[in-house]
C-alpha cells in the first residue's frame, strides 16, 4: 500500500524538532509494525518552518508531480490546506484533524470545508468525532511511544516544566509566570523550566525527572504533551482543552480553570501529595494510546 503523506509540519532542517514530531513518529513506528504500507512524504516547509511561503503556492504544482509519476492508494492530509491542494487532484483523501482552533479561530470555515471533501476524517479530538455528521469518521488520537516516555525510578528533580513555547499566546505562559512567586513562598526550591528550545530528543528525560507538569492552552486538538507527561507518570495540570477530560483521572492530574488562582490551587495540591498523582500511564495503557496500536489501527483506515 502506497501513501502519499501531505503536511505542512514536519522536523526538517532549520526548524525547531518538536514541529510535526508526532506526524514523524507516526511515520517511523508504521515503517516498523506496518510493512506492507510505504509512505512517500511531502513537507510543505512554510515561513514559520524555516522555509518560504511561496512553497504553498508551489503545492498544488507539488502534489500533481508527486501523483504523475506515483502510484498511490491513499493521500493523508495533516492540514486543512494540505487537503485543497491535493483534492484538485486525487479523490481518495484522508483528513487528519489537528487543528485544536476548529470551533475558536476565523480559519473554522476552512477546516470544516475540509472535513466536507474528505473521503474519510481522522479526529484527535473525542468531542469534534463526536460532533461530526462525517459518514466515515474515526476517533484516532496520537499515540505516544512508551519505549521513550517511561517513568523514572529515580528522585524527582526540583522544578515544574512548562513543555511549550512560552512565547506562544495560546499556551498561556504568562499566567505560570504570574504564579512563580505564590508557588514560590511554600517551596522555594522549586524552580521552573520553559519550553520552546528545548530539542526534541531531551523533552523525555527532561520530562520524566520534573515535579509535574503544565500544560494550560487556550486551545488544543488533542494533547500531545499531558499523554508524554502521563506516560512518564508525571503530574499534570491541564486546562480543560483538547482530550484533557478523556485523559486525566484523580491519579494522574487536575484541571484548572484559565487562570491565576485556579492554577496556584491546583499546583500547590499536586506537590502536598505528589504520590497521588503518579499512576497516568496505567491511564493511558486502558486507553490504548501506546504508537503500536494507533499505526495498527490507522493501517486498517488507510484501507478503501
Amino acid at each position: 500500500m502506497n501513501i502519499l503523506l501531505v503536511t505542512n509540519m514536519y522536523p526538517s532542517e532549520g526548524d525547531v524538532s518538536w514541529r510535526g514530531s508526532f506526524v514523524k513518529e507516526q511515520v517511523d513506528m508504521s515503517h516498523i509494525h506496518n510493512k506492507n504500507i510505504n509512505y512517500d512524504v511531502l513537507h510543505i516547509k512554510g515561513r514559520i518552518c524555516g522555509g518560504s511561503n511561496l512553497n504553498y503556492l508551489l503545492a498544488p504544482l507539488l502534489v500533481l508531480k508527486k501523483i504523475l509519476f506515483n502510484k498511490y492508494d491513499a493521500i493523508h492530509c495533516h492540514h486543512a490546506f494540505c487537503v485543497f491542494v491535493s483534492i484538485l487532484f486525487f479523490n481518495k483523501i484522508i483528513y487528519t484533524v489537528h487543528e485544536g482552533e476548529l470551533n475558536n479561530h476565523k480559519t473554522s470555515v476552512l477546516i470544516k470545508l475540509a472535513i466536507f471533501l474528505s473521503r474519510k476524517v481522522i479526529f484527535v479530538n473525542q468531542t469534534e468525532f463526536l460532533k461530526s455528521n462525517h459518514k466515515r469518521k474515526f476517533f484516532l488520537p496520537c499515540g505516544i511511544d512508551f519505549s521513550v516516555f517511561k517513568p523514572s525510578n529515580s528522585i524527582p528533580s526540583d522544578y515544574i516544566l512548562f513543555p511549550a513555547d512560552p512565547n506562544r499566546c495560546e499556551k498561556n505562559a504568562h499566567l505560570l509566570r504570574e504564579a512563580e512567586s505564590f508557588i514560590s513562598a511554600s517551596y522555594p526550591n522549586v524552580k521552573f523550566v520553559y519550553g520552546g528550545k528545548i530539542p526534541r530528543e531531551d523533552m523525555p528525560s527532561l520530562m520524566r525527572q520534573a515535579l509535574l507538569i503544565v500544560t494550560i492552552g487556550k486551545f488544543e486538538s488533542d494533547g500531545l504533551v499531558l499523554k508524554e507527561a502521563m506516560a512518564s507518570n508525571v503530574p499534570v495540570v491541564s486546562t480543560e482543552v483538547g482530550n484533557a477530560s478523556y485523559y486525566l483521572d484523580e491519579h494522574s492530574g487536575i484541571t484548572c480553570a484559565p487562570n491565576k488562582s485556579s492554577l496556584i490551587d491546583a499546583i500547590l495540591l499536586i506537590l502536598k501529595n505528589r504520590e497521588h498523582y503518579l499512576n497516568g500511564r496505567k491511564r493511558l495503557e486502558k486507553l490504548q494510546v501506546d504508537q503500536k496500536i494507533v499505526v495498527m489501527n490507522l493501517a486498517k483506515i488507510y484501507k478503501f
